[in-house]
């Protein structure tokens, strides 16, 4: 069983990888766009990787890319589709 801190947590480690980065250089703040450079073809594959890491059947990367525009939005909706899940 996933926590929220444990899921933001993987999203942020899954961010960094992505990006490049190490995971204390990705802030809850961060812009998923603007500061780290995540495009909306770059969300399909972390979409992709979250999926793994989280055993979690779909998460539908165009309402992640539309509602998430930090990093700590985007840990609350995966956060919130584990808790459907």
């Amino acid at each position: 069983m996933h926590t929220y801190t444990s899921i933001h947590d993987v999203v942020t480690e899954t961010i960094a990888e992505l990006c490049g980065l190490e995971s204390f250089e990705v802030r809850p703040e961060d812009s998923l766009e603007e500061d780290l450079g995540i495009a909306p073809q770059d969300l399909k594959v972390l979409r992709s990787i979250l999926e793994k890491k989280l055993r979690l059947d779909h998460l539908d990367d165009t309402v992640l890319y539309q509602e998430a525009e930090t990093v700590a939005q985007l840990a609350e909706l995966v956060s919130e589709e584990v808790e459907l899940g």
